[in-house]
C-alpha cells in the first residue's frame, strides 16, 4: 500500500512539473498551433505528460483516482476504476468477449428494442390532466438502453414486448436469440425505472461528495433482478459484479442514443433527414458487415463526434483533456463542426482523424471502439427514429429558445439535468 502511494505521490509531482512547464501564460507569439494543441490533448490521454516508459501501474493509478468517487457509490472495481493490472486485464478479457462481432446479435437486439419502445409508447403515454400524451425521453432511453443492455450481457429481457430469457442459439452469430422461459412482468419494467432513476442520482450526487454512500434502493432492484452470466455457475452476481459490468455499457451510452436520436431525427430536416433515412435503410441486417454498414454507422460516428460520451479526460496531476473541443473545434472540423452531418465521416482529412478518439486513442482504447460502440448507438438511434419520428410526436425541451429553434440551429446542452425535462408531445 505504501509504495503505491509513495509512487502516486512522486508521479503527482513530476506531473505538476510537467504541467507548470506546458502550462505557463504564453505570449501572443507563442499561441499552439491546433496540431500543438491537438498533440497536447493527446499527451494527456496516453500519459505522455507524466514522463516516458510509465509502467502499467502508474498508468493505472493515474486514470482510476480521479474515478475513485465511483467505487464509494457503486462498488465496482473495473479499468476505469483499478490500479491493478490484474484486475484491468482480466476486466478487458471479458469485456473483450462481451463485443465481439456476431452479427446474428443485431438482429436480434433490434427486435427487442422494437419491443421496448412499443410498450414505452403503449405505458409511457397514457394521457395526462391536460389530455395531453407524453413520453418523458431521459427516463424513456435510460430504460431502453438499460433493458437492451440486459439481453446483450445477461441474455435477459425484462418488462414487456415479447420480454422473457433470451436463450443460447445455435446460429452462426454464436449468440443468436430465442426468447424462453416465464415472461416478463410490468413490475419487472418499474423496476428498472427504479434502477435507471437511482443509477443517474449516484452519478450526480457522487460529483458533489465524492464519499456518497452506496443506495441501498439500488442495490435490492439489482438483487431482485437475478443477473446470472450465460456462461456462468447459474449464481446471481452480486450488485457490485453486476454494476461492474453494466455500467461501462450502459452509463456511456444513453445520452449520446438521446441526444442522436432528437438531433437526427427530430432537428434535422428536409434534403439532410432524406439522406439520414437512406444512409440507415439497410440496419439492423447490414450491422456487422463492414462494407454494408459503413454509411449507417456515419449516424454513431457524427453523434460520438457531437456528444461524446465523456466530454472531457481525467488524468491526475494534469488538466483533463478536452474531447468536446477536439471534436467541434472549427479549425479542424469547418464552418460546420456544429452542424450534425454524418456525411463527412465518408472522408476525413488527416487532423480530423487525430482529432476524433470517442473511444479513447491507441492502447487505451474501450473494447467497444472496434465496431460494437458504433453499431450499438446506431442500432438504437435508428429503433427510436423510426418509431418515434416527427410524425409521431413533437419533442418538447421545456427551453424557449430550443423550442423555437426549429431548425436545430443551437446545439442541444448535454448536462443531466438539462435532458430530465424533455418529452415527446405524441399527435
Amino acid at each position: 500500500m505504501f509504495p503505491a502511494i509513495l509512487a502516486l505521490g512522486i508521479l503527482a509531482l513530476t506531473a505538476l512539473l510537467v504541467r507548470a512547464i506546458h502550462h505557463r501564460p504564453q505570449k501572443p507569439s507563442e499561441t499552439p498551433t491546433v496540431e500543438n494543441w491537438l498533440a497536447s490533448q493527446h499527451a494527456i490521454v496516453t500519459f505522455a505528460y507524466a514522463g516516458p516508459n510509465l509502467p502499467r501501474e502508474q498508468k493505472l493509478l493515474l486514470r482510476s483516482q480521479p474515478n475513485s468517487r465511483l467505487v464509494a457509490a457503486f462498488g465496482i472495481d473495473n479499468s476505469l476504476t483499478t490500479a491493478s493490472v490484474e484486475v484491468h486485464d482480466a476486466f478487458r478479457r471479458a469485456a473483450a468477449k462481451l463485443v465481439g462481432n456476431h452479427q446474428a446479435r443485431w438482429l436480434v437486439l433490434y427486435q427487442a428494442a422494437e419491443g421496448i419502445v412499443s410498450d414505452w409508447r403503449q405505458i409511457g403515454g397514457a394521457s395526462e390532466a391536460d389530455g395531453a400524451r407524453r413520453l418523458r425521453l431521459a427516463e424513456g432511453v435510460r430504460c431502453l438502453c438499460f433493458r437492451v443492455v440486459l439481453v446483450d450481457v445477461f441474455g435477459k429481457a425484462v418488462g414487456g414486448g415479447g420480454a422473457g430469457f433470451v436463450g443460447e442459439g445455435e446460429g452462426e452469430g454464436g449468440r443468436e436469440s430465442q426468447v424462453d422461459g416465464e415472461k416478463g412482468t410490468k413490475e419487472d419494467e418499474d423496476l428498472v425505472v427504479v434502477i435507471t432513476k437511482e443509477i443517474n442520482n449516484q452519478w450526480v450526487e457522487s460529483k458533489r461528495n465524492e464519499n456518497l454512500p452506496r443506495s441501498k434502493v439500488l442495490e435490492d432492484g439489482l438483487k431482485r433482478l437475478k443477473l446470472v452470466l450465460p456462461d456462468g455457475d447459474g449464481v446471481p452476481l452480486t450488485p457490485e459484479e453486476a454494476l461492474g459490468l453494466i455500467m461501462p455499457q450502459y452509463e456511456t451510452l444513453w445520452r449520446v442514443v438521446l441526444l442522436t436520436f432528437v438531433t437526427a431525427f427530430h432537428r434535422v430536416h428536409g434534403k439532410a433527414r432524406e439522406e439520414i433515412t437512406r444512409r440507415t435503410e439497410g440496419v439492423p441486417g447490414c450491422l456487422g458487415d463492414s462494407e454494408k454498414e459503413k454509411s449507417a454507422l456515419g449516424l454513431a460516428k457524427e453523434g460520438l463526434r457531437l456528444f461524446p460520451s465523456n466530454k472531457r479526460i481525467y488524468r491526475t496531476g494534469s488538466e483533463p483533456a478536452d474531447l468536446e473541443r477536439c471534436h467541434r473545434r472549427a479549425e479542424i472540423w469547418g464552418d460546420d463542426a456544429l452542424e450534425f452531418r454524418p456525411e463527412r465521416f465518408d472522408s476525413l482529412t488527416d487532423l480530423q482523424k487525430q482529432a476524433y478518439f470517442p473511444f479513447s486513442i491507441g492502447q487505451h482504447k474501450c473494447p467497444a471502439y472496434a465496431g460494437f460502440g458504433d453499431r450499438m448507438v446506431t442500432m438504437l438511434v435508428v429503433v427510436l427514429g423510426r418509431m418515434l419520428s416527427a410524425d409521431v410526436g413533437v419533442v418538447v425541451f421545456d427551453d424557449e429558445e430550443l423550442d423555437a429553434d426549429g431548425g436545430g440551429v443551437k446545439p442541444l446542452p448535454t448536462g443531466r439535468d438539462d435532458m430530465e425535462g424533455w418529452v415527446l408531445e405524441l399527435l
